[in-house]
């Protein structure tokens, strides 16, 4: 492993099998970085990546490699919690067009074909909430997301969430 924030390259589906480009040529397999230990395989990646086109072959080539939950990063102009290799893949999502709306889409298609693979959104409140938490908190359960990780939401004002995720659409 110790890819990490050094990983700068891209995933791409080839035959089932994930490879992973880390940006000097050299590709390395998902299967040698990961062995059978018991552990819960939770794979992040951005939404829109190098293209929203191309996001739907990377979620189906993550579980056909074993993911046990996805977590659907949904990009943002401004990513201050990330580090540079993810920043770069907001900046060149949007750069290719991806939108939040785009991105529920392609979950809801996501889970048509995966139903048993968890799959959480991850992203900024900014974006989550400048249509209304109710209304993101319907969209996303509408699109059959398990969960959301919203970065920058501090605690004290979670509650503006908890109220859509409980009582109107449980997600």
């Amino acid at each position: 492993g110790g890819h990490g924030e050094e990983y700068v390259g891209r995933a791409e589906a080839e035959s089932s099998e994930l490879r992973c480009d880390a940006g000097d040529g050299e590709f390395w397999h998902w299967e040698a970085v990961f062995v059978d230990a018991g552990w819960c395989w939770c794979c992040f990646v951005t939404g829109g990546d190098p293209s929203p086109e191309a996001t739907p072959a990377i979620l189906d080539a993550l579980v056909a490699n074993g993911a046990d939950l996805i977590e659907l990063g949904l990009p943002f102009t401004d990513p201050m919690a990330d580090g540079p290799a993810i920043q770069r893949a907001n900046l060149r999502a949007l750069a290719a067009g991806a939108t939040t709306a785009g991105l529920l889409a392609i979950a809801r298609d996501f889970r048509a074909r995966h139903a048993d693979v968890p799959l959480v959104l991850m992203g900024y409140a900014n974006p989550m909430l400048s249509r209304g938490a109710e209304a993101f908190a319907r969209a996303g359960a509408e699109a059959g997301n398990d969960g959301v990780i919203c970065v920058d939401l501090p605690t004290e004002e979670d509650a503006m969430l908890e109220k859509e995720r409980t009582d109107m659409h449980p997600l």
